[in-house]
């Protein structure tokens, strides 16, 4: 009987307790339906939970009391909680769990110009997010691109860099278009992408979307190369009121200092106001060889170029190169919202730049170059206007090879106006939008020279973009554009076609066909600038204050084409010694014109004749070897035409006639590619893309190349004429005592040494310069052209794995079927890439929650290339580097936060292009707060 007493307890104590739980139970899926497995369920406070199946379906018996919170988590998506009240009876809740903060599939605006996932973007782009940029420490928004599949940087300093897209970087490079909040964000006129004046402040950025490919249909000139989408923070979008945000850090090799601070405030839920200002000093990277970029003298004479001539301006400078750097800078943003429809933003800034940039004529020392926009952006329903404007003023910059000022007071005014529509129930979107660009150089002279009053460059552009569903798996892809710029006689088309396929939500398969170009920029068509005066010296040693006869080089655009002077097809020269034979400067002269011939026969015995009385030989006895061993006037000897390299190993190379062409104007470039590619997302945890291409680049444009060929003595015919007229002369009789007395000096024969002498001399010292028609000088020019097509294919790959919500690994890699194309007319014969054919990243990020510490590293590696831009060619060494950061949040102060970030740790010193400066190790600190 107690035995059964005691069961019937038991079982009434067992349904008492099943009689007080409710039982939830439902599915979780993501944002596209698809359903999450393993998805972590528990109660609120406790260890009691279950996990999702493999269909996503759960089941949780919770107990009944006032009220019961379930925690839904799941890696790489938002937590959600449920609260299930006493009163409930059984419960079923299906689940969506919203994309987290490190989602796998973020919204972009990018890749068509408009709101959509990154699965759905029918381009290859990457987007760095909040996550990955707080965890940096950037001196400049190129900093966070280290580890974006297919972009090459280009450092040329601790700020100053280069960036480009699968390739054909250069110095002082504008190839990839940087926009910030859809503003075009280059130094107007120059056209150079100078990020360290972009007046951004890290707290402010919410994100980097990388467009890899060409995108003109969409966004017209100058985006052949890609997109670099800067997105930054809108006040309005705050959880709270107000928030300041302010840090000081700090680097220990290069003496730098940094200060931000950026203050958001919500006035109500319509308006919204924020300002941020930053400031950074340091001592830049030093190049090895200065001389490089410094002229001959111990001294810069400062002055300004003008049509008229050269002008000195102020005292002279010691020639060194300055290494300080100094940035400010502040921005000030206003957003008015009148609905969830529409919107007003009015945002400006100005930044000013003390630091050494790499130009393609050689290093320019900038001082206080001022930066600065204003931008005003309208939104309604799918209506998009804006109007920005972009100012440049260089403050006192120079060019350190010559000490010539550089003046740009340029603007940039932008309007654009943009919309889209639904058609065939919805399945059918297009955008369409006009662009107008007008650039307006101003350069007082110093830049544009001659050109300066007839510089101005208008551009306008129309599209259309068409994205039609098929079904839920297929869609199309198509899009066209016209652009007109006012210095090209053809309209340029640009048209986009693609097919998109989806099999589920979480993978895509795409094929694109782009067109896409680079319209000429200021630099291209108006620039007039003296490079070099007096590049071989020759006005140094024989100048008079009547006669200086020295050789100039001279940087100038290309905006209609220029003739040679010819006779029976062969080019003419014009010389600097021309008042030697009674000729003036401007008068062009036949290749082997006898007079001229001997006139430069007479220079350079008087050169050689110097030189022998500066390493200690008589006087006296050096004129009578001139005037009876070596002779006075030359037969059989021929002259040939060389042009220069720019390369200190083989500074000239031989040119036939046929070699000299005119040149034609230069035109927008044409960049054609063809790209498959997947994005998907593997296992709810690895984001996976790989990119297949094929570009065609056609009337690709040059870097400034020098086009006007110098003319020389021969040496083969020079030492085959003066050897027997010199040993002959030695063996006169009546030059016996001269004989012995050079023979004491050069033992035991001194005919092959004088022959060898002369010869030398004389194929070092140019007779002039094959000139163009168009000037009167015998200057040699460098200029920009349109030298034929190059093609190469590649890929590129890139994936993300979330081991966990705190743990991350990354990595990509790139790959470049060339680096190198020969092409006629090139710099030494070929284009480079500019860029390696391999190169790879692996880094991982591991947040410990619980105490506030983030760490991570970045091992990155490239191959070794060969540079060719301007005057800085040479092979780029294959290098590793390893970089390392942790951030702390303090334990007293969840909104403070200290950083460490090492960049190549173990310092193996490698530089990033031929010419420039080897980079270092280089530690930086931050502390920051926010409030």
């Amino acid at each position: 009987m107690k035995l059964n007493l005691t069961i019937l307890l038991s079982f009434f104590t067992v349904y008492s307790l099943f009689a007080e739980q409710i039982e939830l139970s439902g599915k979780v899926t993501n944002t596209f339906n698809e359903p999450l497995a393993g998805v972590n369920i528990v109660i609120k406070g406790t260890t009691t939970g279950t996990t999702s199946d493999f269909d996503g379906n759960y089941t949780l018996r919770i107990p009944r009391q006032e009220t019961t919170t379930v925690v839904f988590r799941f890696i790489g998506h938002q937590e959600q909680e449920v609260v299930i009240l006493s009163s409930s009876n059984n419960v079923t809740r299906n689940i969506i769990l919203q994309d987290s903060d490190i989602d796998l599939n973020p919204v972009i605006v990018s890749a068509s110009r408009r709101q959509e996932k990154i699965l759905d973007a029918p381009a290859s782009i990457t987007v760095l997010g909040q996550r990955e940029i707080e965890n940096n420490i950037a001196l400049s928004p190129i900093d966070n691109l280290k580890t974006v599949p297919g972009i090459d940087i280009v450092n040329t300093g601790l700020v100053s860099s280069d960036v480009a897209s699968r390739g054909f970087n250069n110095i002082f490079s504008g190839s990839i278009l940087t926009i910030v909040d859809n503003r075009i964000a280059r130094v107007p006129s120059l056209r150079v992408n100078a990020y360290q004046m972009i007046p951004n402040v890290d707290d402010d950025i919410e994100r980097i979307e990388v467009l890899r490919g060409p995108a003109s249909a969409l966004y017209g000139p100058n985006s052949a190369s890609g997109v670099m989408h800067i997105i930054t923070r809108s006040p309005l979008d705050m959880e709270d009121d107000f928030e300041t945000s302010i840090s000081v850090g700090g680097g220990i090799e290069r003496s730098v200092g940094t200060a931000t601070i950026r203050h958001a405030a919500k006035i109500n839920d319509r308006l919204g106001i924020k300002i941020s200002g930053s400031y950074m000093q340091g001592q830049d990277w030093r190049f090895e060889n200065p001389e490089n970029e410094l002229p001959s003298g111990d001294s810069i004479y400062l002055g300004r170029q003008s049509p008229e001539g050269r002008e000195l301006t102020g005292e002279a400078l010691p020639a060194r190169l300055e290494n300080f750097i100094r940035n400010y800078g502040g921005e000030i943003r206003l957003d008015y919202r009148f609905s969830d429809r529409s919107e007003l933003i009015l945002s400006g800034g100005l930044n000013s730049a003390t630091n050494l940039e790499l130009t393609g004529i050689g290093a320019a020392q900038a001082i206080d170059w001022r930066y600065g926009y204003g931008q005003a952006r309208f939104r309604y329903g799918r209506l998009f206007t804006q109007f920005f404007v972009n100012t440049s003023n260089s403050g006192d910059t120079y060019l350190t090879r010559t000490g010539d000022l550089i003046v740009d007071r340029s603007k940039l005014y932008v309007a654009q106006i943009q919309h889209s529509s639904d058609f065939v129930d919805e399945r059918l979107r297009l955008i369409y939008g006009v662009d107008a660009l007008f650039t307006r150089p101003d350069t007082d002279g110093t830049i544009n020279g001659r050109n300066e009053d007839s510089d101005g460059i208008d551009e306008f552009g129309a599209y259309v973009q068409g994205d039609f569903k098929i079904n839920q798996q297929f869609s199309l892809v198509g899009a066209t554009r016209l652009d007109y710029h006012n210095f090209v006689d053809d309209l340029f088309f640009s048209p986009r076609a693609g097919i998109i396929y989806k099999p589920t939500a979480r993978h895509t398969f795409r094929a694109t066909y782009n067109r896409a170009f680079g319209s000429p920029s200021s630099n291209n068509l108006s620039l007039d600038i003296l490079q070099t005066q007096d590049v071989f010296g020759l006005g140094g040693m024989l100048g008079s204050e009547n006669f200086f006869p020295g050789t100039n080089v001279r940087a100038i655009g290309n905006r209609e084409g220029f003739t040679f002077s010819r006779t029976n097809g062969v080019p003419q020269y014009r010389s600097p010694f021309a008042p030697l034979v009674g000729a003036t400067g401007d008068q062009f002269f036949d290749l082997q014109d006898e007079n001229m011939k001997n006139a430069h026969w007479n220079v350079v015995t008087g050169i050689v004749r110097a030189n022998f009385i500066a390493q200690g030989f008589p006087e006296s006895i050096v004129d009578d070897i001139l005037n009876n061993i070596i002779p006075n006037v030359l037969q059989d000897v021929e002259k040939k035409m060389m042009l220069a390299t720019q390369q200190s190993d083989v500074p000239f190379r031989d040119v036939s006639p046929d070699d000299v062409k005119d040149l034609k104007s230069i035109n927008n470039s044409i960049t054609q590619t063809y790209e498959i590619g997947y994005k998907g997302i593997l296992f709810d945890r690895l984001m996976f893309s790989a990119d297949l291409y094929w570009s065609d680049i056609s009337d690709f444009v040059s870097p400034l190349v020098v086009v006007t060929p110098n003319v020389f003595f021969d040496p083969q015919t020079m030492a085959a004429y003066l050897g027997p007229e010199i040993q002959a002369a030695l063996e006169d009789p009546d030059n016996e005592n001269l004989k012995n007395l050079l023979e004491s000096f050069v033992d035991p024969n001194p005919g092959p040494f004088l022959t060898a002498v002369l010869t030398d001399a004389s194929a070092q010292i140019p007779f002039g310069t094959v000139g163009f028609n168009e000037f009167a000088d015998n200057d040699l020019y460098v200029t920009y052209t349109n030298i034929g097509s190059v093609n190469l294919w590649g890929a590129d790959v890139g994936l993300t794995f979330l081991v966990n919500d705190d743990f991350r690994i990354f990595g990509s890699y790139s790959y470049a079927s060339k680096d190198t194309f020969t092409v006629e007319g090139a710099q030494g014969g070929y284009i480079s890439l500019n860029a390696p054919q391999h190169k790879a990243s692996f880094g991982f990020d591991y947040q410990f929650s619980n105490i506030g510490l983030n760490v991570g590293g970045l091992w990155r590696w490239q191959d070794r290339f060969l540079a060719n831009s301007a005057a800085y060619v040479g092979e780029v060494p294959a290098f590793n580097v390893i970089d390392v950061q942790a951030g702390y949040r303090m334990p007293f102060s969840e909104n403070t936060r200290l950083s460490i970030y090492i960049q190549n740790v173990l310092n193996h010193e490698y530089q990033s292009f031929a010419g420039t400066p080897k980079l270092g190790r280089l530690t930086l600190l931050r502390l920051s707060h926010k409030f």
